[in-house]
């Protein structure tokens, strides 16, 4: 009796450890095929939507676009999740723009919590082939999205300045003619 008491105090503090053992979950990619940006007038919108039950799977959006019919673009972009609060939705751990080479641009975080936040500013693009990418994990079974915009400025080449240095320094002569008759 004394020998069944023992084994049975063994399996129950065995059977105590291991029901308060933290279980490990495996994360899952749930990274959403690569899409390629259509911009009209310089500008695009993108985003992606995560589904109920994905708590703790990671993603890796990519947004692919090309600059190729000049020199010089300036690329903004606001990207943003929003919930009802921090332990809802998202979490938005990264926001870059990159190319073969690696990363040309780090989004910086402006905001986080209920409202993730992330802006790329004043990113001076030469032609090439780019894409942006936005990395998380999904924070609890309700799912999540977010969304963001992207625009492009062409940044004048160096002969629209000189024409339009040469188009003012015309006018001032102009102007200072009229003043002296």
């Amino acid at each position: 009796m004394k020998g069944s008491k023992a084994a049975f105090a063994g399996f129950g503090l065995a059977l105590a450890a291991f029901s308060f053992a933290p279980v490990a979950i495996a994360a899952t990619d749930i990274s959403h095929p690569t899409q390629a940006l259509q911009f009209l007038d310089n500008t695009t919108d993108f985003g992606a939507t995560f589904g109920n039950n994905q708590r703790n799977n990671f993603f890796a959006d990519k947004f692919t676009f090309s600059i190729s019919d000049r020199p010089y673009v300036i690329l903004e972009s606001y990207l943003s999740s929003i919930s009802s609060r921090a332990t809802n939705g998202l979490e938005i751990t990264d926001f870059t723009i990159r190319n073969n080479a690696g990363v040309v641009a780090q989004g910086v975080q402006e905001s986080r919590g209920d409202i993730d936040l992330w802006s790329l500013y004043n990113v001076t693009l030469q032609p090439g082939d780019y894409w942006l990418q936005v990395n998380g994990f999904v924070v609890s079974n309700t799912g999540g999205s977010f969304g963001a915009n992207v625009n492009l400025t062409p940044v004048p080449e160096a002969e629209t300045w000189a024409m339009m240095l040469g188009g003012l320094s015309v006018l001032g002569a102009l102007a200072r003619r009229r003043k002296q008759a």
